[in-house]
């Protein structure tokens, strides 16, 4: 990944260079399961959301690179935890596979170009409880990396333009979109369909991360993610990516609080990413309605 960096010292340039990594290895271990015809066995979660094998031990791979260069930081898996003993370092936030379904999906179905799942890291400085850093890699044979942090520019492994249209400015507009849904959210987004144009077409997408930075260079106009309890390994590297696009788009959770004011170690209430201010706006509104 090609991107210019301003790192204020030399341990944020090596947690930098640590997060890509981490999300390249997991991306190509993750590919073998297409490759090699893995049977991925589901189990579920007490949540109700489902896990495999791989997925422990992507979590895994991460905490080995952070045991062998940073052990004094944590690794808040999602599956699997790293808590050293004089824990004075930074909090990595690491979903392996952000949309097990999706990926298991097409991982029996062998169709790797469909699959839209992704791996996600956010970072958390000392004593803080926002990042400062986030990286999303789609798992797929037609990849799509998203890799941001305050003293960098946009990395994205796309296009030039940041944006491929212009900006949707109310739901009237809208051409492309995409909600998640599932049993026990305490919103329905599948309302939302109504209230759209019939042109209107929801792309289906499996990560969260995937769908920010979808938004981001255009190709979504707006996604929206149930509540009450969004897991931060969803939605930190989601809102942070997303927030820190040049152009101003709207991220915040269902409550309208933006991430500098979400504490990021917590569950939140749902996210809303959309392509301007504006749509946003109504979006929010619409939702609080629904």
């Amino acid at each position: 990944m090609a991107v210019e960096t301003r790192f204020p010292n030399s341990d944020m340039k090596e947690r930098w260079e640590i997060m890509n990594e981490a999300l390249r290895v997991c991306t190509h271990l993750a590919m073998r399961a297409f490759a090699e015809g893995y049977d991925l066995q589901v189990e579920y979660k007490p949540d109700g959301s489902k896990v495999t094998e791989l997925d422990v031990a992507l979590n895994e791979k991460l905490i080995e690179l952070i045991k062998q260069h940073l052990p004094q930081d944590t690794v808040l898996g999602e599956e699997v935890k790293y808590l050293p003993a004089q824990p004075n370092g930074f909090v990595w936030l690491h979903d392996p596979i952000d949309g097990t379904s999706g990926f298991v999906r097409n991982s029996r179905n062998k169709t790797p170009g469909l699959c839209t799942s992704a791996g996600m890291i956010a970072l958390i400085p000392p004593g803080q409880k926002q990042p400062c850093m986030a990286g999303v890699d789609r798992i797929s044979d037609e990849p799509e990396t998203y890799a941001l942090s305050d003293w960098s520019n946009w990395g994205v492994d796309m296009p030039e333009a940041y944006r491929v249209r212009t900006e949707v400015e109310s739901l009237a507009q809208v051409e492309r979109y995409d909600w998640n849904h599932w049993d026990g959210a305490e919103l329905d987004l599948r309302r939302l369909d109504a209230h759209l144009p019939k042109t209107a077409k929801r792309i289906k997408i499996s990560s969260l991360g995937i769908m920010a930075g979808r938004v981001a260079t255009g190709l979504l106009d707006f996604a929206v993610f149930p509540g009450p309890r969004s897991n931060p390994h969803d939605y930190v590297p989601s809102m942070y990516l997303l927030d820190n696009n040049p152009y101003e788009p709207w991220v915040t959770n269902l409550d309208g609080e933006t991430i500098v004011n979400i504490d990021c170690l917590r569950p939140t209430n749902g996210v809303i990413l959309a392509s301007s201010q504006h749509l946003g706006a109504e979006l929010l509104e619409l939702c609080a309605n629904l």
